[in-house]
């Protein structure tokens, strides 16, 4: 299984628990996909300055 069909797996996995997760650990698994995103567009030659500025947008809590 390649990294990228693995990260989907498990992301559809979780959507379909988050209801029984704390906020903390809605939060980590959200950080943790953005991390692995990025990592995932650097090994393909994506640069983080392509997006970084649209990340500035997303509310913060």
């Amino acid at each position: 299984m390649s990294l990228a069909t693995a990260f989907i797996s498990e992301l559809v996995l979780v959507a379909n628990q988050v209801a029984g997760l704390t906020a903390f650990e809605q939060r980590r698994l959200l950080e943790r996909a953005v991390v692995t995103i990025r990592e995932m567009r650097e090994n393909v030659g994506i640069s983080y300055a392509n997006y970084a500025p649209r990340l500035s947008l997303l509310p913060y809590q």
